[in-house]
């Protein structure tokens, strides 16, 4: 299959970050796409280039471990993940608010499990909220662009109305992405279930 020019430019990154040239996927990245002439496009995400970072180290017989601190060719954390799910969401959505249920370094999904569906223990669940009005379908639609697993998008009733989520999962960590109205940032450290407070961190670029 042939490449896009975004995996060329993730590929191209990921030889940076094996070679140890750079130690920034975003930098490796923007290096990338300079060396390519493609500078003009949108880059690819970290989540993308650590995919051609996995492949490239599968083909050399490394192994490419999914737990522990992050760096490049190193294992992946929660909190890596979910850094980079939010970095997708503020390109995808051009900068609306979007953070995560829970404390820095500790995100419990638990505080605000919302209804049953196809994700796992909540206390492993990334739960984030976005603050927007693009809808549901096309963020799922730029995530899969963006090398991320098909999204599984569904409507849910909570304390607050119905919302859209997307439900996928990233490295065997569980992603819920709650598309909520820009409107309502009052609801970031309120549940969704019971609207009873909860923690909440804001993510920033």
């Amino acid at each position: 299959m042939e490449l896009t020019d975004r995996d060329r430019v993730a590929r191209a990154a990921a030889e940076l970050l094996s070679a140890g040239r750079e130690s920034d996927p975003v930098r490796a990245a923007v290096r990338a796409a300079q060396a390519l002439g493609l500078t003009g496009i949108r880059l690819p995400s970290p989540g993308r280039i650590r995919r051609h970072l996995a492949l490239l180290q599968a083909s050399l017989g490394q192994a490419a471990p999914l737990e522990g601190p992050p760096g490049p060719g190193g294992p992946v954390t929660r909190q890596a993940i979910a850094d980079e799910v939010c970095a997708a969401l503020d390109a995808i959505t051009a900068g609306d608010p979007v953070g995560v249920v829970g404390a820095p370094g500790a995100f419990d999904a638990s505080l605000d499990p919302g209804p049953p569906g196809p994700v796992a223990d909540p206390g492993t669940l990334l739960n984030i909220r976005l603050f927007t009005e693009v809808p549901a379908g096309r963020i799922a639609d730029d995530l899969r662009d963006l090398g991320y697993a098909d999204p599984v998008v569904r409507s849910r009733t909570t304390a607050f109305g119905r919302i859209d989520e997307l439900l996928f999962e990233e490295n065997g960590v569980p992603i819920a992405v709650r598309v909520c109205p820009p409107g309502s940032v009052s609801w970031a450290r309120r549940s969704l279930r019971d609207g009873a407070r909860i923690r909440f961190t804001w993510w920033r670029a």
